[in-house]
């Protein structure tokens, strides 16, 4: 009876559920970044439902989110191609830290766990986005929040490099740590039960999982 019940939710979460999660993460990607435009804080937004369907689906489903949304976003948004390459980013490394969490905490997360996705592709994504925006649009975004952040950057150490580098990790620092608390909003609202608050041994595991300290 056990072994039918969970076959049926197989088929059930394969046929319906991650279909539907793909579909509602890419909407929430689009809207997300379209909104964040009309507001003066440096937000992307354009990846806030990732880290949620990554740790409710796994890689595959979030990789599709992630190629769908900004393929959208660079016909009907500012977002230019190349960066599909930082969601791409956001989607692997948070799965992968998901899928690391799972097999050492009994096959649950933790809202740490959200929190380290966040911080890991924050810095990933600048690296790659910041030196995207650097090469091909001489630091220019075409996002005005993150654009005038860079600038007021700028007048203080009149470099374009520095200026673009530094005001792109904090942007992404303010939003990825958003997106994480949304995916685990979501991961929350969806599957509560395999959630933990704390554990605080599982940080260190992490933290030495992450940075490969031995």
């Amino acid at each position: 009876m056990t072994t039918n019940k969970t076959n049926t939710f197989g088929t059930l979460k394969k046929y319906f559920f991650t279909p539907l999660v793909i579909l509602l993460s890419i909407a929430l990607n689009f809207t997300g970044s379209k909104t964040a435009s009309h507001f003066a804080f440096p937000l992307y937004m354009d990846s806030v439902a990732t880290i949620g369907c990554a740790a409710l689906c796994g890689v595959w489903p979030s990789l599709i989110v992630a190629v769908v949304s900004n393929f959208l976003l660079s016909h009907f948004s500012t977002t230019a191609l190349p960066f599909m390459l930082c969601h791409i980013t956001t989607s692997v490394f948070a799965s992968l830290i998901f899928d690391w969490t799972r097999k050492n905490n009994e096959g649950c997360l933790i809202i740490e766990s959200f929190l380290w996705v966040g911080l890991v592709t924050a810095f990933s994504n600048s690296a790659l986005g910041d030196t995207f925006s650097l090469i091909l649009f001489y630091g220019n975004t075409s996002i005005p929040q993150v654009d005038n952040a860079v600038q007021g950057i700028f007048v203080a150490k009149e470099s374009i490099p520095f200026a673009t580098y530094w005001g792109g990790t904090v942007t992404n620092l303010i939003d990825k740590i958003v997106g994480a608390l949304f995916g685990f909003a979501i991961y929350f609202l969806l599957n509560r039960r395999k959630l933990r608050f704390a554990d605080f041994s599982l940080n260190k595991k992490i933290i030495n999982n992450v940075f490969n300290i031995k």
